[in-house]
């Protein structure tokens, strides 16, 4: 039936107190609570309206009407929500648990609590396991819309859990006269520990902890520690008072020198403001202390060092460890020369050593091993006698300096006079040169003209121990200014040393287009390449600028200049491999890469090979490292560069030789095999003598 009438409510019900299940129309309301005239809809059972006007005294008659009686209305005939369920029976427990709860009724929700309160729908909603890690009362209520609650359900878990042992500290308390680094443990596997420094008890929220960082105590404190495990009882707490009484520190050692980075050797002197105190010190990187040298003078600085000091006093702490490190980046001393130089000799040689570097002294062997300050001290005046084959090796060693390089020299003592080879056999060979290469030019071949003659010194095994040389430069058309080298078909390190000289005795003069190295040989080479000169102009001055020397008739005669070399090999060579005049070139208009060769000769390592291929130039560079080389030839066969075997007279300047000698391009463009004598032939039909340049 339907509950459907105007009532007057007392003041028995609560201002905010719900109605479920009703539906309240307070707009005739009064006041702010829900005393006053209200219309409340409710469909209810027969057994409810009975309930209903039992309790009203009829239905006009519910002035006094309590929430209470409103509730049994409503609850009349409800069924009840069953009742919760608890995992774990109350009871007593040494471990922690997990209490579920369960209701049978579908839908229900369950309440509850743990402080003891009544759950109601208020309470904590239950969605999962509940722990009980102490002694714990568990009171639950189920709930479901439509349905009387459940009983209220109680149980009570008491927990006897284990204690955590209590803390322990290393070191123990105490007094003490350096800063502690103690470390805390507990017997108890898995606990936590926390701390406090400032005497306070300490809880879960204080520091944790850390194993392996122990807490470091440099002042006096009291150090108190908890240990704290999941279902145990906490320990109890540990307490340690530490005293810390540091006695006074020495005052660290100072050093006299900066560390840092010097020239030249250095005096250092420690001290220490401490009076009483001792310095210790090392210099081989140890780490001082009082078994170290102990300090009593200027520590001496040959040599970049590193030196560590420690200032020690009985009844005070150390000082602290300081380091400088002295890096000396002193002067070499001037690698040892022997003279003579190292080579093959017919007979015993007395060697004398040598530096630059005044004061130093000179340690040397003479079995190959390398020479130490330990060696045999060379000595002024004494030279070392050399009568059989012998490796010298010498160092030069100075006070407050760099040991010099090992010098070493091989001396070959070859008792059996020496074989000499010449070439030519008699007289001068020619080489002449056209410089306008890769064009043809002129070609006068006569920009470069020397004369030359060679010595191939032999020793008993008729291998090659020395080549001493001698070239004319005789003429010079060019207006370049033309280079002169020689290029051997052996690496640098063959060669022992090799002289270049004028007739009396001085260097030749360079302009410094070229490196030579300390054996006389230019630098950057593959291959032993010796520079006669680097400007023939240096050798034989022009007389009128622009116009050559000793090529244009009317221009007075310049006297030839002669030029000297001595090449000693570090090590005797097979003749099969040097064959004079090995390789000559000249080097054009101040260009290192400008080379010019003999027909099908190799260019060094410095030659421009950007060069081939261009202009009249016919060389095939592919065939540079082959047996069929091709190259500093022009497509008609003519060459760049001519050896004669004989005196060549050269065509005047700006006169081709083709037109001074008339056979000339029969024979280059035969491969020489015919017209042999084109060169020095004076019959008739061989050559223009206006076109040939004559001494006047």
């Amino acid at each position: 039936m339907t509950y459907n009438h105007t009532i007057a409510m007392g003041p028995n019900l609560g201002a905010s107190t719900p109605f479920q299940g009703f539906k309240v129309d307070n707009t005739s309301g009064i006041g702010d609570g829900l005393a006053g005239v209200f219309t409340v809809t409710y469909t209810m059972t027969a057994l409810q309206a009975q309930q209903m006007d039992a309790s009203a005294g009829g239905v006009d008659q519910i002035a006094a009407f309590t929430l209470a009686d409103f509730q049994s209305v409503l609850a009349c005939g409800l069924p009840k929500v069953a009742n919760p369920s608890f995992s774990v029976a109350a009871g007593t427990y040494s471990t922690c648990q997990s209490v579920t709860l369960s209701c049978s009724t579908s839908g229900a929700q369950i309440y509850y609590t743990t402080n003891g309160n009544v759950p109601d729908a208020s309470s904590t909603p239950y969605n999962g396991a509940i722990s009980v890690t102490s002694t714990t009362t568990i009171k639950a209520v189920a709930i479901k819309s439509g349905m009387n609650n459940s009983d209220i359900i109680t149980n009570v878990y008491t927990l006897n859990l284990p204690q955590v042992a209590t803390p322990t500290f290393s070191p123990v308390a105490g007094t003490y006269s350096a800063a502690q680094n103690v470390t805390i443990s507990t017997t108890t596997s898995g606990a936590k520990i926390y701390y406090t420094t400032n005497g306070t008890t300490p809880t879960t929220g204080s520091t944790l902890y850390v194993t392996g960082t122990p807490v470091v105590v440099s002042s006096s404190l009291t150090l108190k520690a908890i240990a704290v495990n999941d279902c145990s009882i906490n320990s109890a707490i540990a307490s340690a008072a530490y005293v810390i009484n540091i006695p006074q520190k020495v005052v660290n050692p100072v050093f006299s020198i900066s560390a840092g980075t010097y020239t030249t050797c250095q005096s250092v002197t420690l001290s220490t403001t401490t009076t009483g105190a001792q310095i210790y010190y090392t210099t081989n990187g140890n780490v001082p202390d009082a078994n170290s040298t102990l300090y009593v003078g200027a520590i001496p600085v040959s040599a970049t060092t590193t030196i560590k000091a420690i200032a020690i006093k009985t009844g005070m702490n150390n000082s602290d460890i300081v380091t400088a490190v002295y890096t000396l980046n002193l002067p070499q001393v001037a690698k040892p020369t022997f003279s003579p130089v190292a080579g093959t000799y017919s007979t015993t040689q007395n060697v004398t050593i040598s530096t630059a570097t005044s004061g130093a002294k000179i340690y040397y062997t003479t079995d190959g091993t390398d020479p130490t300050s330990g060696s045999t001290l060379y000595v002024a005046g004494s030279p070392v006698v050399v009568s059989a084959n012998k490796t010298l090796k010498a160092i030069a060693i100075s006070d407050c300096s760099t040991n010099s390089d090992v010098a070493s020299a091989d001396y070959v003592i070859d008792i059996t006079a020496p074989i000499h080879n010449q070439f030519p056999s008699t007289g001068f060979a020619s080489i002449a040169f056209e410089d306008l290469w890769p064009s043809n030019g002129d070609y006068d071949l006569n920009d470069i003209v020397v004369d030359c003659k060679f010595d191939q010194v032999s020793n008993s095994q008729n291998k090659i121990t020395q080549i001493n040389a001698q070239f004319v430069l005789r003429a010079m058309g060019a207006s370049y200014h033309d280079g002169f080298g020689m290029q051997l078909p052996v690496t640098p390190d063959k060669v022992a040393s090799c002289v270049v000289t004028l007739d009396n005795g001085q260097p030749v003069p360079m302009v410094g287009l070229v490196s030579i190295n300390s054996k006389g040989l230019e630098q950057g080479q593959d291959k032993a390449v010796v520079i006669l000169f680097d400007d023939g102009y240096k050798m034989l001055p022009q007389i009128y600028p622009g116009i050559g020397v000793n090529t244009t008739p009317g221009v007075p005669w310049t006297e030839p200049q002669n030029i000297n070399m001595t090449l000693t090999f570090s090590e005797p060579i097979d003749q099969n491999l040097l064959v004079a005049p090995y390789n000559p070139f000249i080097f054009a208009n101040k260009d290192r890469g400008y080379e010019i060769h003999l027909p099908n000769y190799p260019p060094t390592t410095l030659a421009n090979f950007s060069l081939f291929k261009t202009n009249d130039d016919d060389s095939n560079v592919s065939s540079f490292n082959s047996s069929s080389i091709r190259s500093y030839l022009n497509a008609q066969n003519l060459p760049w560069a001519i050896l004669f075997y004989k005196k060549y007279d050269y065509p005047i300047e700006k006169t081709s030789i083709l037109s001074a000698f008339l056979h000339f391009a029969e024979w280059a463009q035969s491969g020489g095999q015919v017209y042999t004598d084109w060169y020095f032939n004076t019959a008739s039909g061989y050559r223009v003598p206006s076109n040939i340049y004559v001494k006047p």
